[in-house]
């Protein structure tokens, strides 16, 4: 099993889901004066269960897609390994819902343990589903603490900083989601001929190459646009609005002229690249628009 632990757990996904769930709460929902649902150890517990559920979800994926030519590990210990790191996630996300009062909440890590459950058993026919499912599941990573980690007792200035800060997260949460898909589409474009063979559904096979890409285009002009409103709305801040420009704007445009061009499997390859870096770009300005609202605006 030690042999193919890499290539079962997804490491750089676990680490940006960690990664970006702090930068939630330290950026977003600590330094402005108001409290949050979660103590720093119940916060803790919410990015370990986050991370076991997605850890498991990485074993039962493995599953279906090897199941024909499992070797080294057993189709006994893959679903061991899922069952007692799903139901060790479910657990964790039950304690804190109860913890602070709102024990509904548990039902979140039920259906997100579920979500990708549904996801493995589908991995090896691909279909639009494929593409839809891991981007909201990222996504979903920002909107689990920001939803659960909310602020409790808001004077009425509080709520003023709150609303522009949930308008930011928001931004986020959208930009997260439509930048996994259309990587994930130009990954199939980047497969399409290997696709094709396997008979597979994806979105540029079921509606062609050119249509797929026109697709993704117009999602990438909302997302520029949607930007560059972002931009406009910080206009009086004109540092944010710098940010927002340099580490978000002319990277998403660059990207957008790019996919415009790209014709070629290795242009694919450059392209899903640059919309990691973006991807990564836009978790780096977090930190950047943080300080600056918390130490100049406020």
């Amino acid at each position: 099993m030690l042999i193919d632990i890499n290539k079962i757990i997804n490491w750089k996904d676990l680490i940006s889901i960690a990664l970006i769930q702090f930068f939630v709460k330290c950026f977003f929902l600590r330094g402005f004066g108001f409290e949050t649902s979660l103590t720093c150890g119940n916060f803790f517990l919410l990015v370990l269960s986050t991370l076991l559920i997605v850890l498991g979800s990485f074993f039962i994926t493995f599953y279906f897609i090897k199941k024909n030519s499992l070797k080294v590990i057993t189709k006994k210990q893959l679903f061991f390994w899922y069952s007692i790191l799903s139901l060790l996630g479910i657990t964790a996300g039950t304690y804190i819902s109860f913890e602070i009062e709102k024990p509904s909440y548990s039902f979140i890590f039920v259906f997100l343990s579920l979500s990708t459950l549904f996801y493995a058993m589908d991995s090896t026919r691909k279909t639009l589903m494929n593409n839809i499912i891991p981007s909201f599941l990222k996504s979903s990573s920002i909107v689990l603490v920001w939803w659960i980690d909310s602020p409790v007792s808001l004077s009425s200035a509080e709520w003023e900083i709150f609303l522009n800060l949930e308008l930011i997260i928001i931004y986020y949460i959208a930009v997260s989601f439509a930048g996994n898909f259309i990587k994930s589409i130009v990954v199939d474009l980047k497969n399409i001929k290997v696709d094709n063979y396997n008979n597979q559904e994806t979105l540029p096979i079921v509606f062609g190459e050119e249509k797929a890409k026109t697709i993704i285009l117009r999602i990438s002009l909302v997302i520029i646009l949607t930007t560059t409103m972002m931009m406009f709305y910080f206009i009086n801040n004109i540092y944010i609005s710098i940010i927002i420009l340099l580490l978000i704007c002319i990277p998403q445009i660059y990207c957008f002229l790019k996919l415009k061009k790209a014709k070629t499997k290795k242009d694919y390859k450059y392209l899903i690249k640059g919309i990691d870096f973006i991807l990564f770009l836009g978790i780096l300005s977090m930190p950047l628009i943080s300080y600056y609202i918390k130490h100049v605006i406020l």
